[in-house]
């Protein structure tokens, strides 16, 4: 299967991508990142070609890898700043909430918003707020307001991707690994949160966060084909 050939492909590349975080070489990183984001495109587009069973959920999908993808493009060339966060930062942010909204819009065609959709939104918006409100340690250098809107946005899409729990008996293997994609997704935003903001955030956090990030990110490419 080639969809799955390219997930491989793209573990491999998210191998070097970790390495180079660590051991920096110049431009190779930025360069390694952009590839192992053009893979999870690269399991998306071949996934859909084994079935192509609902295009408007690929189409939404699509669109929601490819503004990650510009997402991680802003965030390889950001530099942390002392006092502020920096354009490319907030750049990253913008283009990461739209990748959620679509995200959310994919998630929507395959199953209604009901009641308890709507508290469970809720609930995980409030943990989410609370997670950097609580916390000791969080400077956000005047950007709270921009991070508490995409916790809110990143919270939405998660609820979604919860949503499709009752799909599990009609297609087992893809709705699962959806909803273990979003929520891989989830934490690897919350990771990148002390990554950015918290005052004392081991190392090892970088290669946790690209870890959860990229498998997730295949993870929902990759349940087109299944």
């Amino acid at each position: 299967m080639l969809s799955l050939t390219f997930f491989i492909f793209m573990l491999i590349s998210l191998g070097f991508l970790i390495y180079f975080n660590y051991h920096p070489h110049g431009y190779k990183m930025p360069i390694v990142k952009t590839i192992t984001s053009l893979l999870f495109i690269a399991i998306c587009v071949s996934s859909y070609k084994i079935l192509y069973f609902n295009t408007q959920y690929f189409i939404f999908i699509l669109f929601a890898l490819i503004t990650s993808l510009i997402g991680d493009v802003f965030l390889a060339f950001n530099t942390n700043e002392d006092d502020e966060v920096s354009k490319m930062f907030v750049y990253g942010l913008i283009s990461f909430s739209i990748a959620h909204i679509f995200f959310s819009l994919a998630f929507a065609t395959l199953t209604p918003v009901l009641i308890w959709h709507v508290l469970l939104f809720i609930l995980i918006s409030i943990i989410s707020i609370l997670f950097l409100n609580l916390i000791k340690g969080f400077d956000f250098k005047g950007a709270y307001k921009l991070v508490v809107t995409y916790s809110i946005i990143i919270s939405f899409m998660v609820t979604r991707a919860l949503s499709l729990t009752p799909l599990i008996h009609e297609n087992y293997l893809s709705t699962i690994l959806i909803i273990i994609g979003a929520c891989l997704f989830f934490l690897s935003d919350l990771i990148l949160c002390f990554i950015y903001f918290h005052k004392k955030s081991p190392s090892y956090m970088t290669a946790l966060n690209l870890l959860c990030y990229y498998v997730g990110q295949g993870l929902i490419a990759l349940s087109l084909a299944l």
